[in-house]
């Protein structure tokens, strides 16, 4: 009996140690911790204890630094939950990153004003060969075809016009969408959304990626605009466990094999007529 107190203690203080070593990194939609009886908006790099209650808006992201064990998660929470709950889900299939790719997570926390990149920083980094793999996949996987292929992780894409919020399938040059993208995985995954024109043309739509929780969805914080050619686009969302460079993958498919190791990742196209 006094065993199992004993350990029933250890474990609380190593959740509690962990919950002071995190910090807000960035946020997507909306997030506020509790204070007192009243919500209070977070901010960027304020740190949080376990017994913090925080929450998000509906289809809004917390992403949160892990200083000791050098981690990121990803949290979605409308109905709120302690701090320690909410990461405990994914503290042990979160990957660490190296020290010197976690410093310059850290360093990119206040060093992007804009909001619209809120999570770039998770992406200045290259773990591994992770852009490479995933180009190599994307030719194996996607090709010129866009029929994407069965894998591990379930994403969904969806676009919407800003003003009305319904489904739309065709804008015209230099028109807006927004887009709502959906995890539908067990896992928590690195998403971002590549754009080919009717040319056949290659590009990534953002600088960078975002990390999703687990069965979420979360409306990306920056519209997307529509320019020539005309035609059909191909909107390609792209999800990984890996931290990536979106415009470094595009810069690689077609030039890159993969490295033996085994690759999954998911995808989720739509057709976007340009006029």
């Amino acid at each position: 009996m006094y065993k199992k107190i004993f350990l029933l203690v250890l474990f609380l203080m190593a959740l509690s140690v962990m919950a002071q070593n995190l910090q807000v990194f960035a946020i997507n939609g909306g997030a506020e911790r509790m204070e007192g009886k009243d919500w209070k908006t977070l901010v960027k790099g304020q740190p949080l204890q376990g017994s913090d209650r925080v929450r998000t808006s509906p289809q809004g992201s917390l992403t949160l630094l892990d200083n000791e064990r050098r981690k990121v998660y990803a949290v979605q929470s409308p109905q709120g939950g302690t701090v320690e709950a909410l990461v405990g889900i994914q503290r042990a299939r979160a990957k660490s990153l190296t020290a010197e790719a976690f410093a310059e997570v850290k360093k990119a926390m206040f060093s992007q004003p804009d909001e619209r990149y809120a999570t770039r920083g998770g992406v200045t980094y290259r773990g591994g060969n992770a852009d490479e793999r995933l180009a190599a996949w994307l030719d194996t996987h996607v090709g010129s075809t866009f029929k994407i292929q069965q894998s591990a992780f379930t994403v969904a894409l969806h676009a919407t016009d800003p003003a009305t919020h319904k489904s739309v399938r065709s804008v015209g040059v230099g028109g807006t969408v927004e887009l709502l993208v959906v995890n539908e995985s067990d896992e928590a995954l690195y998403v971002s959304v590549l754009d080919v024109d009717a040319e056949g043309v290659w590009s990534a739509v953002s600088e960078g990626c975002e990390l999703m929780p687990p069965h979420s969805a979360v409306v990306l914080p920056y519209p997307i605009e529509f320019f020539e050619p005309r035609g059909t686009d191909h909107l390609l969302l792209v999800g990984y466990p890996e931290a990536f460079d979106p415009q470094r993958v595009v810069a690689l498919r077609g030039s890159t094999t993969v490295d033996g190791k085994t690759v999954e990742a998911g995808a989720s196209v739509i057709k976007m007529e340009i006029r």
